[in-house]
């Protein structure tokens, strides 16, 4: 673990005699020494790794104050980034030595989210008549309009999009959001939880409500398609996780949050194909139809001939 001191009156690092911080790196039994120290306020910083530790209860009940942890879970800027630390109270030294100032670390849980999206639902109002298609977790999506009335054809699709909790930690999701594709329209008053900004579309819904180990959480957004005889095709949306939180610090195991990779499992689309009823079947029938009349016409002249001779 790499220890620093920080001046306790204003947050300043303390330096050495070559202007770099001060710090220590503690041994094989997690022990360190600052010497030399001026009687003062100071505040212990202990950097360690997080996505392998977490930091135990601050000065937990019914612990020996010599193996009790004096820190507790910040975040502090390092360089160009914020990092998660332990950081103590003021300490303040005199002419005496100080001794047993100690963070307490355990071994993580992995923390892993996964996000699902599926259309769930796809309502066709098409002028006075409504038809409702229905979907059980598809991420891919049909349907075929008559290209007669599509010009008064509206599309109600409805998408759900699944927090999941693979890891073996509780976490909060802060953030999701999805990227609305060009062509689907957003109505707030459709969509309780959900806000427009940036042409993102952002949900918080989650922020305060933990997702343990093994849940579920789905949200519901409802998008609209204005259909015209120029915008047929497949619509694909895409939806990820933004922003998550964990009391420990912890981090995803696989992923990171809001950062567009298709390869990681925050990061989910569902596709609709919109096609042109082509009315090959009505076509066939009629054909079929015509040709046995035909036949039928045929056979008569020959069975005549036959009879005439």
């Amino acid at each position: 673990v790499d220890v620093r001191l920080m001046y306790g009156e204003d947050a300043t690092y303390v330096k050495d005699s070559s202007g770099n911080i001060y710090k220590e790196i503690t041994d094989e039994d997690g022990k360190y020494n600052f010497k030399n120290l001026k009687p003062g306020k100071y505040m212990l910083i202990f950097v360690f790794d997080n996505n392998s530790y977490s930091i135990t209860q601050y000065k937990q009940s019914g612990v020996n104050e010599a193996l009790n942890s004096d820190a507790i879970l910040d975040k502090i800027k390092d360089e160009d980034k914020y990092i998660s630390v332990g950081l103590t109270d003021n300490i303040t030294i005199t002419t005496k030595d100080i001794e047993n100032i100690d963070i307490g670390l355990v071994e993580n849980k992995i923390l892993d989210l996964k996000l699902n999206k599926y259309v769930s639902q796809i309502e066709i109002q098409e002028n006075k008549n409504t038809i409702v298609h229905q979907y059980n977790k598809s991420s891919l999506a049909k349907i075929e309009l008559n290209s007669k009335t599509v010009d008064n054809t509206n599309l109600i699709i409805e998408y759900k999009i699944e927090i999941v909790n693979e890891g073996e930690t509780g976490a909060y999701v802060q953030k999701v959001v999805d990227y609305l594709p060009e062509g689907l329209s957003f109505n707030a008053s459709e969509n309780e939880g959900w806000t427009q900004e940036n042409g993102y579309l952002t949900n918080t819904s989650l922020e305060n409500a933990i997702i343990n180990s093994g849940e579920t959480r789905t949200l519901t957004l409802v998008l609209n398609k204005k259909m015209t005889r120029n915008n047929f095709g497949t619509i694909t949306n895409v939806a990820e996780i933004q922003e998550i939180y964990n009391e420990n610090g912890l981090e995803d195991v696989d992923s990171i949050p809001g950062n567009k990779d298709e390869k990681e499992d925050d990061l989910s689309s569902a596709d609709i194909i919109i096609g042109v009823k082509t009315g090959k079947i009505i076509i066939y029938i009629s054909l079929t139809i015509v040709m046995f009349a035909i036949m039928s016409v045929g056979i008569y002249f020959i069975k005549k001939k036959v009879l005439e001779l």
